[in-house]
């Protein structure tokens, strides 16, 4: 059967694009509204799942578990900026508008935040370039606050 897809693929153009088309369209990767649902899962599983894990939890001895805490980081001007700033979400190729996607993704899905404030394009803009020194006593002080 697949040796009959190739034979096919490369005998007729018209099969070929059919069958691109629908598996981008699948995938999430072609205009529209599939594309435009998907982009910030997809940038999150390019970008973020290779340390945070699918679900967001993370691994042991790696990057941390992003739910346990997440709820309050997100309640907190502190903790919505360091989301931001971490050196996985500030140094990413991605844009703002797509980072500011990618940490509601984040928040939704995998931290189940149903609260209305969604990061934007401006607030990703505006906290992006400041770097933090050391992210592990920075996530440790926050999450220090939260226990208090």
């Amino acid at each position: 059967m697949v040796a009959y897809c190739f034979r096919m693929l490369a005998k007729n153009n018209f099969f070929m694009g059919a069958v691109f088309s629908f598996v981008t369209l699948l995938l999430g990767y072609s205009g529209g509204v599939v594309a435009n649902g998907n982009s910030a899962r997809i940038n999150y599983i390019l970008h973020c799942q290779g340390c945070h894990a699918v679900d967001g939890k993370g691994s042991v001895g790696g990057a941390p578990d992003m739910t346990e805490f997440g709820q309050a980081f997100l309640e907190s001007t502190k903790g919505r900026r360091f989301f931001i700033q971490v050196p996985g979400s500030s140094n990413s190729s991605l844009s703002n508008r797509e980072l500011a996607d990618v940490l509601n993704y984040i928040a939704s899905e995998l931290i189940q935040y149903r609260a209305k404030k969604i990061f934007t394009e401006t607030e990703v803009a505006s906290a992006r370039g400041e770097k933090i020194g050391n992210v592990v006593s920075f996530r440790k002080q926050l999450i220090d606050g939260v226990s208090q």
